[in-house]
């Protein structure tokens, strides 16, 4: 008879400490899907803040042309000079890029037009692969080049891309303003859709040549 109660018993005891164990997993399990949904919560929070603030400066935002562009009436836009912000990084959430412009709106150190004595002097154009949009200054190849070159003498590389802008924009901002810095070498960096810019209309308004009778005749200016 006693053995008959203690093994009921046990049984009892057992029963209970299972429920127990499946009362405390499911209460596990509760809270690591809580934690989940909080945690994807967070993520989605963040990813809406990252695509509706783009960019930081001086405690305001820029959602377009407006903030790191001015407008210039031969070519459209260029870099605002003096001009500073925090951007994103296209390769992580959490990485920051720091933007800085000169005093000429180029993202490079100041660069005099006089040319220093004894200096070989190459100057960049291109687009936003030359501006270096996405990296730190220091990625930009421009900057790569010049402390490449400044192993085997006195060189200078001038960083004068701007982002959005084709071989119209590159060749009038030589003849405008590149030109001035005296430079003994000139590179262009091209990129396929560069062929497709110089017939296509952008906006903000983009200046373009055309072949007329020959000759190559500029339109859609600014």
């Amino acid at each position: 008879m006693g053995g008959v109660l203690w093994r009921q018993s046990w049984a009892g005891i057992s029963r209970r400490s299972s429920r127990c164990k499946k009362l405390q997993m499911k209460r596990t399990l509760n809270a690591i899907a809580n934690l989940a949904l909080i945690a994807i919560g967070l993520v989605l929070g963040l990813l809406a803040v990252e695509q509706t603030v783009p960019y930081y400066w001086h405690g305001q935002v820029d959602y377009g042309w407006n903030g790191s562009f001015e407008y210039d009436p031969i070519l459209g836009w260029r870099n605002r000079p003096n001009f500073s912000m925090v951007g994103k990084s296209p390769d992580s959430f959490f990485r920051r890029v720091e933007y800085a412009h000169n005093s000429r709106g180029l993202r490079d150190q100041e660069y005099p037009y006089q040319k220093p004595e004894g200096t070989y002097r190459v100057l960049v154009l291109g687009d936003s692969f030359t501006y270096g949009d996405g990296v730190q200054q220091s990625e930009a190849f421009p900057e790569i080049l010049e402390s490449l070159l400044k192993d085997h003498g006195s060189f200078e590389v001038i960083n004068t891309g701007v982002t959005g802008y084709g071989l119209t924009q590159e060749t009038l901002y030589y003849e405008t303003e590149g030109y001035k810095y005296d430079p003994d070498l000139v590179m262009l960096v091209f990129f396929h859709n560069d062929l497709t810019d110089l017939v296509r209309e952008k906006e903000p308004p983009k200046p373009t040549f055309q072949l007329v009778d020959k000759q190559l005749v500029l339109r859609h200016v600014p």
